[in-house]
Formats: C-alpha cells, structure tokens, sequence
C-alpha cells in the first residue's frame, strides 16, 4: 500500500515558530539571536519538532552485510580475493555501500570500478533506511537480504546479487519498502 503526503515544511516550520513567539509572550519581530538561551531552547523544539512531523521518507539504505565469500565477485572483470581486499564499499569484514533509494546510486562507490556482485550473505545482513536528514526509520542488524538488494537475480533472502557500473549505479536498481518491512 502506497501513501502520498503532501507536506510543505516551510508553512510549517513558520506556523511552529509563530505559536513559539505567542507561547513564550515574545514581541511579532522577535529575532531569536537576540536571547542565545531562547535560541538553543528554540533549535532543540524545533528539531524535535521536525523529528515529529516529518514524513518517514527513506532517502538511503545502508547496508552492513558481513560478507562468506568475496571471491564470488568480479571486480573491473576479474575474481575477487577471499578477503575482499578489491571490492569497493568494504569495511572489515563487513560490506557498507551507502545506496540512494532514489537514484540507485551508491554514494560511496568507487568511481572507475565495474562489479557484479554476488554475496553470500544468509543471516548476516544488516541495514538502516535514514531520511534525507539522516535520521534512522527502520534498521535491521543481521536477518535475510532484501529482495530490493537483488536486482539482478533471485537471491532467496540468502545473497546479494547486483550489478554495478563504473559510476556506482546499480543496474535495474527498484527500491520496494515492502521488502523492509516483511516482519512486521
């Protein structure tokens, strides 16, 4: 089931900062440097605000997949090491690409490099969908792989299976939040 929200932030943002000032019997042309209490008081409601009335709107997934056997992937064309040691994205034993939902760009992709990956991952895979300001909506530690992390095949809940051009765009990339939210 998909959800459209109309949301303008700015109305908003200008409504909260106006019941602010009539809250706190300030005068209409209330600058808020004027008072640096005030104002830290502001930024913590207002963020807290703007936690609380922002739309949960995935912007990225990161993933944090603890890696069997690197060496099932190609890297530029040729096979990986057991330890992984050409596969971009790499963190320890983990992998850690940084993926745009929109886009299917991986952020932190290594530009020039060409990959198709392919992952044994089964229970170790972990992840989070943050907002476009960072904040975390959803996260996983270890479980099954989404479907949206195979793209280009069936990787039945146990790899990753995608394949990556040299700008870090993950070919016939579909994000499906359904895919994230199976357990519940």
């Amino acid at each position: 089931m998909k959800a459209n929200v109309n949301f303008d932030l700015e109305s908003e943002l200008k409504a909260h900062l106006n019941y602010f000032i009539q809250q706190n019997n300030l005068p209409a042309d209330f600058l808020l440097k004027q008072n640096p209490q005030i104002d830290r008081e502001f930024e913590v409601s207002e963020k807290s605000w703007i936690a609380r009335a922002t739309p949960k709107v995935p912007a990225k997934v990161i993933v944090k997949a603890s890696v069997r056997y690197w060496e099932d992937s190609t890297i530029n064309g040729i096979e990986d090491t057991d330890s992984g040691d050409k596969t971009p994205c790499k963190n320890g034993d983990l992998w850690c690409p940084v993926i745009n939902v929109a886009t299917g760009i991986i952020e932190n992709w290594e530009i020039g490099k060409t990959a198709s990956i392919h992952f044994k991952v089964a229970d170790g895979c972990g992840w989070e969908l943050v907002d476009s300001i960072g904040n975390t909506i959803k996260s996983q530690d270890d479980g099954y792989v989404p479907k949206t992390l195979c793209p280009a095949e069936n990787g039945y809940g146990d790899y990753i299976i995608m394949n990556i051009d040299e700008k870090g765009q993950i070919e016939k990339w579909r994000f499906d939040i359904d895919d994230f939210l199976e357990d519940e």
